[in-house]
């Protein structure tokens, strides 16, 4: 089976969007965090050069006049949370990670994301419930 889940539009003609949601992506710290400085703090982003949530971070550093060496790139999603969490910095992620120990940094308004679920043409197969639902 092949199922892809983007966060950009896909363009293979082999394929076919089935499903989409709607995602906001927030400023995730630590709940044991209490004070978040922007111009001091971690920002941990992923090493994936096309990740959009990389991108927007990298955008607002730019935007706000931070320093690029507040970046640190990590490779793994859970490594990301785990230093959140571990308090080591922060890092824009979708608001579904929102509760086990994490809030939001600030007032920062979310940016939408959509993400974007496709099948092979050729398939019969369709999302788990348990991923739509």
């Amino acid at each position: 089976m092949w199922t892809i889940l983007r966060l950009r539009f896909f363009n293979d003609t082999a394929f076919k969007k089935i499903y989409h949601i709607k995602e906001n992506l927030i400023l995730l710290k630590s709940i044991n965090k209490k004070k978040v400085d922007l111009q001091t703090e971690t920002f941990f982003v992923s090493r994936d050069q096309k990740c959009p949530f990389r991108q927007h971070t990298l955008q607002y550093i730019q935007d706000k006049s931070l320093l690029n060496s507040q970046v640190i790139e990590i490779d793994s999603f859970d490594i990301i949370l785990a230093m959140v969490s571990a308090q080591k910095g922060i890092a824009f992620l979708p608001e579904s990670s929102l509760g086990n120990g994490f809030e939001t940094a600030n007032d920062i308004e979310p940016k939408v994301f959509e993400i974007n679920f496709y099948i092979r043409k050729d398939s019969n197969k369709s999302i788990p419930n348990f991923l739509i639902s």
